[in-house]
């Protein structure tokens, strides 16, 4: 099985953020927004590719929580949407979903999608608080929030998994 080349930047919520190796004791990796730039600190200099992932994604899962949830309260404050809890986790199959309860429900990966697609999962899954199917009032009610939905929608079929790089 060959080896996935090592992860060298990431965009996160629009910005490109390098990665860089410090050797340390103690494996962590923190997140430089003033910098750019993603520390990855590993007892190597240039750790397994494998490692790097693991540690990366564990902090970003945090991050994408901070990010989804700001981004959703203020869609859904501008909507005057009420909505339950909102859960991020690495789902294989979806970017997002909407339960009858109305928690919502995203993959955190989202994070590293143009911003425009983000938001689109984002409205596309506050629309289910409204409308809890797929029928016409639905489309109608996302097209309302989201001009470009048909653009969106046609992007995260056919680019979204290129650039979810953590499985």
């Amino acid at each position: 099985m060959r080896q996935k080349k090592p992860i060298e930047s990431l965009t996160i919520w629009g910005e490109e953020y390098v990665l860089e190796y410090r050797p340390s004791g103690r494996e962590a990796v923190m997140i430089i927004p003033e910098a750019k730039k993603i520390e990855v600190n590993s007892g190597q200099h240039r750790p397994e590719t494998e490692t790097v992932t693991a540690l990366v994604q564990k902090r970003l899962m945090i991050r994408a929580k901070e990010i989804i949830t700001t981004e959703t309260g203020r869609l859904a404050g501008e909507r005057n949407i009420k909505y339950g809890k909102i859960r991020v986790k690495n789902t294989r199959s979806r970017f997002g979903s909407c339960s009858g309860d109305d928690n919502l429900n995203f993959n955190w990966q989202i994070i590293l999608f143009p911003i425009e697609k983000a938001r689109h999962v984002i409205l596309h899954e506050l629309a289910h608080v409204m409308v809890k199917n797929h029928s016409r009032e639905f489309w109608q009610l996302l097209a309302k929030w989201d001009w470009q939905w048909r653009e969106n929608r046609w992007w995260l079929r056919h680019e979204a998994t290129r650039l979810m790089v953590f499985s």
